[in-house]
């Protein structure tokens, strides 16, 4: 399981990226999120892959620029390296946080 910090970290950086979408917008993609796709804001981390697979289901290819900019948010945490990001997918990236967080060599 995901460490609580770790978690609420990854949660934050996916909530402030999806700002550039607007409060009304987010609200309604974490409503789908939740209603449509059985996924609850909290569970991001623990289901990266679903949750990016839901972003491409409602955005399409422009999925990808949202994509990208989580991982970027997850470097300027300081939990990720840009080093770690380079050509990562979201679901890697979360993959990597974990098993480091395991062994204890987070910067968190």
């Amino acid at each position: 399981m995901v460490n609580q910090l770790i978690s609420k970290i990854i949660e934050e950086a996916v909530d402030k990226t999806l700002d550039v979408l607007g409060k009304s917008a987010k609200q309604a993609l974490y409503y789908h999120l939740e209603h449509t796709f059985g996924i609850n804001r909290n569970e991001i981390a623990e289901k990266p892959e679903e949750f990016i697979d839901v972003l491409y289901k409602i955005f399409g290819p422009a999925a990808e620029m949202l994509e990208k900019s989580i991982v970027r948010e997850l470097v300027t945490t300081g939990i990720l390296s840009d080093v770690q990001a380079v050509n990562k997918r979201f679901a890697e990236v979360v993959k990597e946080i974990r098993e480091s967080s395991k062994v204890g060599n987070n910067i968190v």
